[in-house]
């Protein structure tokens, strides 16, 4: 049987070895989760002393400009400061643009379509 020693989590979240516990942090989407992370012990607290540290905190606030250009058929609405939510007003043809320089790491986008009458799926 192996030992918890072998897997370095000795202790829960501040036996990890900093290693792991910047992986975790970069996985986090929001910066108010990563600042709670951070706050956890000081442990945690000690991981901004690593370079990696700040290439992780400029991924996390990632900032999406869309481009309204009619904005009497469309309606934008931030919901969270990461997700956004587009409303068509006009049963009319649009186009929506997103502006956003993908520059490291990994990007999603995920798109709802409802009620689009015969061209549904």
């Amino acid at each position: 049987m192996a030992v918890p020693k072998e897997y370095n989590v000795i202790d829960g979240l501040p036996g990890l070895g900093p290693d792991i516990m910047l992986q975790l942090l970069s996985e986090l989407r929001l910066i108010s989760n990563a600042v709670q992370f951070l706050g956890v012990c000081n442990k945690t607290r000690q991981l901004m002393n690593y370079d990696r540290f700040m290439k992780i905190i400029e991924t996390l606030n990632y900032p999406i400009e869309i481009i309204n250009k009619d904005p009497d058929c469309i309606q934008l609405i931030n919901i969270d400061g990461v997700q956004k939510k587009i409303n068509q007003k006009k049963s009319e043809w649009h186009t929506i643009s997103l502006v956003r320089m993908l520059e490291n790491g990994i990007w999603s986008l995920e798109a709802m379509f409802q009620n689009t009458e015969e061209f549904g799926t």
